[in-house]
């Protein structure tokens, strides 16, 4: 899947000309849908919406500059059309560059995976099994090209599954606190939680502001009650959301860094 990502035609659609260069490296996290595997899948809702997340840092060591445009493979870019962002403001080595985040309906998907995992489908839709992408493709700008330092994409993808003739069952996140100690808290903080099921699990921590300041991927979880520790050193001290994400729950907290 990789090699058809990096030799998309596309790609060289993106890169105009330059008289300088700047070398970044994106990285990509899919946050939500979230699937345990490929054999459980996100059952994508067929008449109610779901949560969507994925987050894209620059990783340095060149900062992508406010002529920079970033652009992306989503569900929501339909054939031949990609994602764009340009940033605003500077963004400097282990910044965000770009968090999106919302409600998304079935009839918004416009692009997934097939199940082989080696060409894009685009809607409309039949059931069966596929994979959600987010995907990280390249920068084009007119003064500079930022590229990959590692030569590949970035992002993530997860499986997920349609199966609106027989009616599935739709999925909304349930919400509640999460249980933290020590808060305040100085360098490390810990959480409990008990899991209902076997299930992927993503913890994000935000500042009051909603910028993505630690993500940390606990992968697959299986059912029981676990305790975790995140290392908060090199956070500033203030207030933070730590918020744990699985496929069908969320649990979030406010806590604060001495």
């Amino acid at each position: 899947m990789k090699r058809f990502y990096t030799t998309m035609a596309l790609l060289g659609a993106l890169v105009t000309s330059a008289s300088a260069q700047t070398i970044a490296n994106v990285s990509g996290t899919l946050v939500a849908p979230l699937a345990a595997d490929a054999n459980t899948p996100f059952n994508i809702p067929c008449t109610d919406s779901f949560e969507y997340e994925f987050i894209f840092v620059n990783q340095g060591p060149g900062t992508i500059g406010v002529t920079d445009t970033a652009f992306f493979i989503t569900p929501f870019a339909g054939e031949g059309l990609v994602n764009y962002y340009k940033p605003t403001a500077p963004v400097a080595a282990n910044d965000t560059l770009v968090h999106f985040s919302g409600k998304m309906a079935k009839s918004q998907i416009k692009r997934l995976i097939n199940e082989a995992q080696d060409d894009y489908v685009f809607a409309p839709f039949t059931d069966g099994n596929y994979f959600y992408p987010a995907i990280f493709v390249g920068f084009s700008t007119d003064t500079t090209i930022l590229k990959d330092n590692d030569g590949t994409d970035d992002g993530g993808i997860t499986a997920v599954k349609i199966n609106c003739a027989t009616a599935v069952k739709d999925v909304n996140f349930s919400k509640s606190s999460l249980n933290i100690f020590p808060n305040p808290a100085n360098n490390q903080i810990s959480f409990t939680n008990e899991f209902a099921a076997t299930t992927v699990a993503f913890v994000k921590i935000t500042d009051l502001t909603g910028r993505v300041v630690k993500t940390m991927n606990l992968g697959k979880q299986n059912a029981g009650t676990k305790t975790y520790n995140v290392d908060l050193s090199g956070m500033n001290n203030g207030m933070y959301y730590i918020e744990l994400i699985t496929d069908e729950t969320r649990s979030i907290s406010k806590f604060t860094k001495n």
